[in-house]
């Protein structure tokens, strides 16, 4: 079961299993960070979605897998890290792209006066750019704040899970 509704597992892991949908969604989208040179987010994509995958799949009993929720959650810590660096990055590179056509596309090095041939040049140039970069730093902005959720709620699951190992009856409404 993907999301939340497994009686047999404490809330907090089915709270976890479900964040992790969406935060496994964003990260397969942000892979494809590796084909526009976005590859600080397509790294952050890979640690989410491996993160987000051991938390779908590897927790199914109670009681069982507080390890490989830890894991997940510290992926997708380092996978939110990765994601908002590349967001940053991504505004970094716009703005120096900005500036550097101010100077390529001043044909005549007069920066007082823009012609219509040199506004032409900097519409074109930084139009191209902001339709790669804007979508990738928007992308990397929402798959951060997902994977961050995720990280909390896995490590939320794990203190879960840890609590079962020590009184699994009593969390089980069985008597003692």
């Amino acid at each position: 079961m993907c999301c939340g509704n497994n009686p047999d597992l404490a809330p907090a892991v089915n709270t976890a299993k479900c964040w992790a949908v969406p935060s496994m969604i964003f990260a397969i989208l942000a892979c494809i960070g590796f084909i526009g040179g976005a590859w600080v987010q397509g790294i952050g994509g890979i640690l989410g979605l491996v993160g987000s995958s051991i938390i779908i799949c590897c927790v199914s009993k109670p009681g069982e897998g507080a390890g490989s929720v830890m894991a997940a959650a510290i992926l997708q810590f380092l996978g939110a890290l990765a994601m908002v660096a590349g967001a940053v990055i991504g505004l970094i590179v716009y703005f120096g792209v900005v500036d550097t056509t101010k100077v390529t596309c001043n044909s005549d090095s007069d920066a007082s006066v823009t012609t219509a041939a040199e506004q032409a040049c900097f519409d074109l140039v930084l139009g191209i750019t902001g339709i790669f970069i804007f979508p990738s730093v928007g992308l990397g902005v929402i798959a951060g704040i997902l994977m961050l959720i995720a990280g909390v709620m896995s490590w939320k699951a794990r203190s879960a899970l840890n609590s079962l190992k020590t009184a699994p009856a009593q969390v089980a409404g069985v008597p003692v």
